[in-house]
């Protein structure tokens, strides 16, 4: 690597009322020296260490550089005051992905989950169907709406310590009802035992995800009665609308009390009593509706289209409104 820039964002809040980093307090500087350690480690392949229940303040103090730091100044010493050896093996052995000789060309961004670099204001693809066309429909010529390959969109959360996703073909998912037909179809999904969530809400008070009307994307239906264009656009609503408009969800809009996180933790499409979450219970504290267009697809035709910020503990993560692939149907003639 011959260049590159770190961002240091001095005015974070681990939480509300706690700054990560305050420079009238003890340790500031080598906080300081610590943290540009540990984003050098992420130019290096290195990946965050795994938090018990994502919680930094759980991890062994001084163990790994990748560490994530508990406290002001990381007042509980969990970064080491330096690189470890065992950092040092680390990056010797790292075989994985990364960035090119001298980073990315002027104007791109590198991102490490697609191992790519991508440009920072991407210009606008010409659109004779004026956005109108979702679900990974294609924009035909004559401005109309090609057929869609996919039933569309709910948001998911990689709550977990790897902001990785991995999901499975739409022949290894489960059957579910995404457009809230009543028909159960096979579609991808998220792989059995990842902390990959989905955002919900129990809209009828069941206790229980019924379809896809009760996840956030094009099949959530607004009190308004419309049906939602994506799910940040559903979530927007409540921000709008019963919330303080602020163009971020979290605990200071009403709506943020009643959302749940459903961890398909067994694979079946279907949300058991202990597979949904307050956000809190998983440290997410914000989301983001400031949502960009990526369409990037994986190796099993699911499709990434939209993409916002989230707060994940101390870290900054995606959210994405995501087009599973689905499986063909035999259809009556």
């Amino acid at each position: 690597m011959a260049s590159g820039t770190i961002y240091f964002n001095r005015d974070y809040m681990i939480v509300p009322a706690m700054p990560a980093y305050d420079p009238a307090d003890s340790g500031s500087l080598s906080f300081f020296q610590q943290v540009f350690e540990h984003e050098l480690g992420h130019e290096f392949g290195l990946g965050d260490m795994p938090a018990p229940n994502n919680d930094p303040c759980l991890q062994t103090p001084g163990a790994s550089i990748m560490n994530g730091y508990c406290g002001t100044n990381d007042s509980a010493g969990i970064l080491p005051s330096t690189v470890t050896p065992c950092d040092d093996d680390e990056v010797t052995q790292n075989m994985g992905c990364h960035q090119p000789i001298g980073g990315c060309p002027l104007g791109y961004y590198w991102d490490d989950f697609f191992c790519e670099c991508f440009a920072i204001n991407p210009p606008p693809d010409p659109d004779p169907c004026g956005g109108q066309c979702t679900c990974g429909a294609e924009c035909m010529p004559n401005g109309e709406c090609g057929p869609y390959p996919v039933e569309c969109s709910p948001i998911i959360l990689a709550v977990g310590p790897s902001s990785n996703y991995q999901l499975t073909s739409a022949a290894g998912g489960v059957l579910f009802d995404l457009n809230a037909d009543g028909i159960s179809e096979p579609l991808a999904w998220t792989r059995a035992g990842d902390p990959v969530a989905f955002l919900v809400l129990d809209r009828n008070g069941n206790g229980k995800i019924d379809d896809g009307s009760e996840l956030f994307g094009n099949h959530s239906v607004l009190p308004s009665g419309q049906p939602a264009t994506n799910g940040f656009e559903a979530l927007a609503y409540y921000d709008q609308h019963s919330g303080n408009g602020d163009g971020v969800v979290d605990s200071r809009d009403a709506i943020w009390a009643s959302l749940r996180l459903w961890i398909d933790w067994i694979h079946d499409g279907i949300s058991q009593a202990g597979e949904l979450y307050r956000l809190e219970d998983w440290l997410i504290w914000s989301i983001s509706l400031h949502f960009q267009t990526v369409s990037r697809r994986d190796g099993y035709g699911n499709v990434y289209r939209l993409r916002a910020p989230c707060q994940v503990g101390q870290q900054t993560r995606f959210a994405y409104d995501l087009y599973f692939s689905m499986k063909p149907q035999k259809r009556p003639n």
